[in-house]
């Protein structure tokens, strides 16, 4: 049975979803809701959910940059997007993130039936090429890596002590890091750092009590990374959500 997770701001959105869909009839099981990306990305590391239904205009973070967020805490869930209009920038993002299908409002449960049926088949597939999804070559050490780096971003992790961790040569794994993901692994750190601190911020959390939860014990050197990132200070950013 597929376990669910939907995320939108909208709460009559979701709870509709909930309750207009039979969702054991169908496979699946819903384990969890959000209203926000920040809420959301607690839930998924909590339950590894098969299947993700999110809306695709959040506060804070939308939902492309929700599933970016995921990507390491859970890469093997299925992903669905919903929106209230078609945009082809937003679809061509979400194919590059491996998004099934983007969804049009006003979503209708033969839409999310159907989208369960595919998810369902996806599965299945996937089953069949081999007892489960197909990995590249060490990928299960870059999941181990990435897993670890979820846990210990707030801490001073060097790409020594996250080799030492799933037992590779540092300068090996700093190449295959790389490789696999696309990015250095400094800049994927950086990256996850400033989402985990951007959620912080637009939460209501103080400038300097974000600064040491994501593992920066200078809080000059976090703004300056901040604002290389999202082309707007700490301070700003918390001005900015408070004014929307």
């Amino acid at each position: 049975m597929l376990r669910v997770i939907i995320v939108d701001d909208e709460p009559l959105m979701v709870e509709g979803m909930v309750q207009m869909v039979d969702w054991e009839a169908n496979g699946a099981k819903v384990v969890g809701t959000a209203h926000s990306g920040g809420e959301a990305l607690v839930l998924v590391e909590k339950e590894k959910p098969d299947l993700i239904f999110t809306d695709i205009e959040m506060p804070g973070m939308d939902g492309l940059d929700f599933l970016e967020a995921i990507k390491p805490i859970s890469p093997d869930s299925l992903l669905f997007l919903f929106s209230a209009h078609t945009d082809f920038h937003y679809a061509k993002r979400a194919l590059k993130l491996g998004v099934l299908d983007y969804l049009v409002k006003p979503v209708t449960v033969p839409m999310i039936e159907d989208a369960l049926d595919r998810a369902l088949v996806q599965e299945r597939k996937l089953e069949q090429k081999g007892g489960g999804r197909p990995e590249k070559a060490n990928h299960q050490a870059i999941r181990k890596a990435l897993a670890f780096i979820a846990e210990r971003y707030n801490h001073d992790i060097t790409i020594e002590h996250v080799a030492e961790h799933i037992g590779m040569n540092a300068s090996y794994f700093s190449t295959l890091f790389k490789k696999e993901m696309g990015v250095s692994y400094i800049k994927y750190v950086t990256k996850y750092r400033m989402e985990i601190a951007k959620q912080l911020l637009l939460m209501g959390e103080k400038v300097m009590d974000v600064s040491e939860k994501v593992g920066y014990q200078s809080y000059r050197h976090f703004s300056e990374t901040f604002k290389k990132q999202y082309q707007i200070t700490p301070s700003e950013l918390k001005t900015k959500g408070r004014t929307e």
